[in-house]
């Protein structure tokens, strides 16, 4: 199920706008245009939480960001990376949540979608607990 989860926030996000963030140059206008606010690692231009045409901000994108620094958190054995990792995921929690993000996710499942999952309540779940060595 967390595999369907991992996925689904993937797909969520438009080709259009994840298209868009492949580039270091969109990246860095986003910066110019939007503030350091458009990322939660300013510095690096790392997990963009905006739309790189609009500037809004995209309850997708922040999920993602979410999922990815928690599943990066787990599997750190450096304790630097583990706590930049910490920080990522508790910035997005927080932007998730000042933002008043849905709170569900809609999941695709064998061609067929659904809108079952609380996303806020996996945001509590204890990453250390569970089994994500599939992950690569």
């Amino acid at each position: 199920m967390l595999k369907n989860i991992v996925e689904a926030t993937t797909n969520n996000i438009s080709n259009n706008v994840k298209e868009s963030l492949k580039s270091e140059q969109v990246r860095k206008d986003m910066l110019e245009l939007y503030g350091p606010e458009a990322f939660l690692d300013q510095e690096n231009l790392k997990y963009p939480v905006m739309n790189p045409n609009s500037g809004k901000f995209r309850s997708d994108l922040i999920y993602s960001a979410y999922v990815h620094a928690a599943i990066q958190e787990s599997k750190s054995e450096d304790e630097e990376k583990g706590e930049y990792y910490t920080n990522i995921k508790n910035k997005a929690q927080e932007l998730f949540e000042e933002k008043g993000c849905a709170t569900e996710l809609n999941v695709k499942i064998q061609g067929f979608e659904h809108s079952v999952i609380d996303i806020t309540e996996l945001m509590y779940l204890n990453t250390e607990e569970l089994n994500l060595d599939w992950i690569e």
